[in-house]
């Protein structure tokens, strides 16, 4: 029969594996990530707020009479219209610096994890297109496709987050409807329900645009400035789906 000293001798290894420990190291000083790999920015970063500090410094002001939204199947030729006559509009794409497009996924790249998950890319872009439309004043232009011009998709961005911005929190009182070839426009009202209601609403959410304007004037970010050139690597046909 085996003594207790022998017994207790074979079970110490193992009882010595359920042990807590108590030289583990803390989470701030454990092994740092691998060179060149970098923590995923969490998507709860990325708020509406933020991209309105967040803005390229040549667009942290309102977009009065500027703002050019669009739908499905046009984003090329708004861009080109942007880019032809800058002094009348502007689309989302000229506002926030390059880098926040970036969808490789490589462990350098901090946005990978959002641009890799699908919700969490919606989410991002939606929450940017509201920013974008609360920078618009006083009238703004639509895109659409000749295919949808006369029934615009209800399941993009546009119809869901958008318009219903414009309408809550800013003084756009006339919409632009234009074609992807510019051929056929007109002019509508953006509805309210109750001008007098909304009024109040409406000048809070305007200043509280200002206020985020004035502080983010007060800063500057290396690389912010910088225009994006990635459209040859970004899905492109992903993003058309969203709007």
């Amino acid at each position: 029969m085996p003594s207790i000293r022998s017994t207790i001798l074979t079970l110490l290894p193992f009882l010595v594996l359920f042990l807590p420990s108590s030289n583990a190291l803390p989470v701030s000083k454990q092994a740092p990530l691998a060179p060149g790999r970098v923590t995923c920015e969490p998507i709860s970063t990325y708020t509406t707020a933020w991209f309105l500090a967040h803005t390229r410094p040549a667009y942290r002001h309102e977009l009065h009479n500027t703002a050019l939204f669009y739908t499905r199947g046009t984003s090329c030729p708004a861009r080109d219209l942007a880019e032809q006559r800058p002094d009348q509009y502007t689309t989302i794409w000229e506002v926030w610096p390059c880098y926040l497009y970036n969808d490789a996924p490589v462990e350098s790249n901090p946005l990978r994890c959002i641009h890799g998950d699908h919700e969490l890319r919606r989410t991002f872009y939606e929450n940017m297109s509201r920013a974008f439309a609360r920078m618009a004043r006083t009238r703004a232009t639509v895109m659409h496709s000749k295919v949808d011009y006369a029934v615009v998709p209800e399941d993009g961005i546009w119809a869901r987050i958008e318009l219903p911005t414009i309408r809550e929190s800013t003084d756009v009182e006339t919409l632009l409807k234009l074609s992807e070839d510019s051929s056929i426009s007109r002019s509508y009202a953006v509805t309210r329900d109750t001008w007098e209601t909304v009024r109040e609403l409406i000048q809070r959410a305007m200043n509280e645009v200002r206020a985020i304007f004035r502080e983010a004037r007060s800063r500057s970010e290396d690389g912010a400035g910088s225009a994006c050139s990635l459209w040859g690597s970004v899905d492109e046909g992903w993003l058309e789906m969203l709007w």
